[in-house]
Formats: structure tokens, C-alpha cells, sequence
């Protein structure tokens, strides 16, 4: 837990490229480890003469032999794309757009074939696609695969919408065990339970009723014990393990537990509910500044006459065009909803969309009292708590854990480096009268102090900076 952080901001911030996944060992680079010396020309996995027409069928039913030159027409990319500059590879997913077992197919390419691809707009999701390529059963498990080394080998014919997902029992792709003719198939478990949660130990991977569930395309913020969540994405074999690859947000319905169904999408409560879609753009009026800017220039803002929980949430300027308000402004708020890594936050992309109606109510900011760190759950993100006592172990790059609490910790979000953090506390030992923000990234929980004033005592010392 000592770089995820520091990755995850640099990701939201366009620092980091878009990581794919290595599906398993064999991989070879292209013959030009830099741009693709066959963008433009013939495919030179051909193995002569023109591609023979199949269909996705015709490869699940065992017709195609392995290594022949096909051409697949008029079907759907069921995915966006996954992709490792550094290990020059890519990959998505196609299907016949009428889905069902046998409609799916797993397209592996390389890094620059899929930035021509990307740089043209084609083979999008929803694009409807005539491909060129090699099939190969790759692995000694016999992945259904098409090779894909030229840009100029796919044609958008026009788009469409995404198959409707094939609803499995759990029990029937569950373990990393599927029939053979799932494999790529966009499939569905429904009123599923969270048997295991999305933590590092497990390379964030989460179990609902044992059905392997990756976090490649999109994480959701799930725990073990949640309920009725039902689950789609692309059925494939990563490493060997027969796996969900969610794509995007409704692929992954769940309530948090304690939410009310009649929040709505004009309350945060609503918002870090859920009751609307990512990327939607919603407006809340009256919400209240709670801290300072974040060391990327965040913030985070309250429903201070909501009651109970869910009433904080961050608010993240996109372009930077915002001058960060003083704690206790009144701002109502535009922006798209989005949860990234786990933090729900209100992306604001103008200036326009954000404005300052009143001051001074820093006052009236009462942090919600816990008896332990312990009790912290999904429903403190972005409020203001405060515990009367916590007792932390030592510094783990800008983390301090908490005894006996898993993944919950005090962080510094609201420091300008890890080092100024570490000079203003005083390490390992015993807190009280904690008060910070709460945040989530991933599968841990943290407690931030806006300054040294957000605590009474660190290690039996008052600690405060000169």
C-alpha cells in the first residue's frame, strides 16, 4: 500500500496511460517493437492468399483449424479497449450483436495498432466492425483468439447497441469454471452476493456467489456481504480462470448499505447513492465547504442540513479553473457524477458550473462523532468526523494504519507532500480528538485532518507546526 495513491492521482490527472493486462505468458511484440510497420500494408501474419469469411459461431463450433487468415463481418465491439505501451499490446472484445453463448471473441493486437485505432475513432464500443486478422487458439488452454496486426483491417460499417447481456446462474461460471462457448460472451449473474471483497491482496479482483469478478475496465466499489448485486461484463479465461470483465457502471448495480430510496439526484445523498448513472450531469444548491484544497486540488463540500449519512462528497476540477473557496462558503454545484477508485466526486469542468452564495457558515460544520475509527464505512465518505481516540502505526508513504481496523487509515490529503506530513506528526502512538475528511481510494478508508488544529494530542504531544 505504499504507491497506490500516488498512482491513482497521477492516472486521474492524464499523467499515466490507460494500463491493459498481459493475458498470460507467450506474448511476442510485434516485428517492430516501436510503430507498426504494417499500419498501412498487408497483414504479414497472412499465410497467403485472400482471408477466408467465418463467423464467431463457426469458431466456437470447432470449423476454423488454428492459424488461418479469416475475415468476421458485421459484428459489435463489445468493449473499450485495454492497453500496455510498454509491452506494445492491446486488446477488446467482439460479438455478434445478437449476443448469446458462442457470440463472443477476444481480439489481441498491439499498442500501436490500437492508438491508430483509437486516433481514427474506430472500434468503439458500439461500432460495428468487419475485422481482418489470424485466428489462433492460444495457450495451452486454447484461448479463442484473433490476431489482429494492421489498423487498415478494420471498417466501421455503422454502430449499434451492445448485445443484451446472457443471464448465467452463478453456479454455472463460477470457480473459473465456464462452458468453452462463453468465452467472450457478454454475460450476466443476477441478486448475486459479495463473497469476496476487491483488496490488493487479491489484485482487486471480488468474488459475487464465487464468480471471479476483474477490475480491468471498471472497479466497483463493492464489499463482502453486499446484497442483490447483479453482475455483467465479458465472460473470459484470464488465466485460465473463467472471469467477468465489467465494463462501465451499469454493469455493476448494488445499493450501499443504509441508503434511502427516496434520495434524490438533485441531494448529494442521492448522488453518493447512486440513483443516477456516471457521467451524468446533475446540479445540488446549498452545499457547504468542509476543507481545503487537496494536494491535486480537490475539495470537499457537505450537505450540512442533510441528516445522517452520505451527506459528504468531493468536488474535482477537471481544467483547474476554479479558485478553491474558503471552508464555510455556500456553493451550489454542477458537474458529472463520477466514482473514481471508490471516491464518488462531482467533476466540474467550468467555471460557469460553480457558484458562491453566502459565507461564513464554517461555524456551523459539527464533525459526525464516532466512537472508533473502526465504525468507518462507505456511508463517512466525504464527511467530516471526528473519534476520540486512535492509535496508528508507522507512516506508510503518506499513510498511517490504524490498530485492529483493516484498511482504514489517517492520511494527508490536505498537505502539500508526504514530508511536511511527517514533520507535523509525530509518527506511530496514540491520537485524540481526531477530526478530517473522510476519503476513499480502492479498498481502504482514510481520515484526513485539514491541519494541525484537527486533533487534540499525537504520541502525548500537541505537535503543532511552527
Amino acid at each position: 500500500m505504499t504507491t497506490n495513491r500516488l498512482f491513482s492521482l497521477l492516472l486521474a490527472l492524464g499523467l499515466l496511460p490507460a494500463l491493459g493486462c498481459n493475458f498470460g505468458p507467450g506474448r511476442t511484440d510485434d516485428d517492430d517493437a516501436g510503430d507498426d510497420d504494417d499500419a498501412t500494408g498487408d497483414d504479414d501474419d497472412a499465410t497467403g492468399g485472400d482471408p477466408v469469411v467465418v463467423t464467431i459461431a463457426d469458431i466456437h463450433a470447432g470449423d476454423v483449424d488454428d492459424d488461418t487468415f479469416v475475415t468476421i463481418e458485421d459484428v459489435v465491439v463489445t468493449t473499450p479497449m485495454l492497453f500496455d505501451e510498454d509491452d506494445n499490446e492491446g486488446s477488446f472484445w467482439i460479438a455478434h450483436p445478437d449476443g448469446g453463448p458462442a457470440s463472443g471473441l477476444y481480439v489481441y493486437t498491439f499498442y500501436d495498432v490500437v492508438d491508430a485505432l483509437d486516433e481514427a475513432d474506430d472500434a468503439q464500443p458500439g461500432d460495428v466492425i468487419t475485422i481482418t486478422g489470424t485466428y489462433v487458439e492460444a495457450f495451452d488452454y486454447g484461448l479463442p483468439e484473433l490476431r489482429l496486426t494492421n489498423a487498415s483491417n478494420v471498417t466501421v460499417n455503422g454502430t449499434t447497441t451492445q448485445p443484451a447481456p446472457h443471464v448465467v446462474d452463478a453456479a454455472d461460471v463460477a470457480d473459473g469454471f465456464a462452458d468453452r462457448e462463453l468465452w467472450g460472451t457478454v454475460v450476466q449473474v443476477e441478486n448475486a452476493t459479495v463473497t469476496e471483497s476487491p483488496t490488493w491482496d487479491n489484485y482487486l479482483e471480488w468474488r459475487a456467489d464465487d464468480v471471479i469478478v476483474v477490475d480491468d475496465f471498471y472497479y466497483a466499489d463493492v464489499l463482502q456481504g453486499y446484497t442483490d448485486v447483479t453482475v455483467s461484463g465479458v465472460l473470459h479465461p484470464n488465466y485460465g480462470d473463467a472471469s467477468i470483465f465489467p465494463r462501465w457502471h451499469d454493469d455493476v448495480t448494488f445499493t450501499y448499505p443504509g441508503c434511502d430510496a427516496s434520495w434524490g439526484d438533485d441531494s448529494v445523498q442521492g448522488l453518493r447513492c447512486r440513483v443516477v448513472d456516471e457521467d451524468t450531469e446533475v446540479s445540488v444548491d446549498g452545499l457547504v465547504v468542509t476543507s481545503p484544497a487537496t494536494f491535486y486540488g480537490a475539495f470537499f463540500v457537505q450537505d450540512l442540513d442533510a441528516t445522517g449519512e452520505f451527506a459528504g462528497i468531493m468536488v474535482y476540477d477537471v481544467f483547474d479553473n476554479l479558485t478553491v473557496p474558503a471552508i464555510g462558503d455556500v456553493v451550489n454545484v454542477t458537474g458529472d457524477v463520477e466514482n473514481f477508485d471508490g471516491q464518488t466526486q462531482f467533476a466540474v469542468f467550468s467555471s460557469d458550473d460553480f457558484e458562491t452564495t453566502s459565507t461564513n457558515r464554517a461555524g456551523d460544520i459539527v464533525p459526525l462523532a464516532l466512537t472508533s475509527a473502526c465504525d468507518l464505512t462507505e456511508a463517512h465518505e466525504g464527511m467530516i468526523v471526528t473519534i476520540p481516540s486512535v492509535t496508528v502505526g508507522a507512516l506508510d508513504y503518506n499513510f498511517y494504519p490504524v490498530d485492529g481496523c483493516a484498511n482504514i487509515g489517517v492520511s494527508s490529503l490536505f498537505w502539500a507532500d508526504v514530508t511536511g506530513f511527517e514533520t507535523d506528526t509525530n509518527g506511530a502512538g496514540d491520537i485524540t480528538d481526531l477530526v478530517g475528511v473522510v476519503a476513499e481510494d480502492l479498498d481502504e478508508l482514510t481520515i484526513n485532518p485539514r491541519d494541525t488544529l484537527d486533533w487534540g494530542t499525537w504520541g502525548g504531544s500537541r505537535c503543532v507546526a511552527n
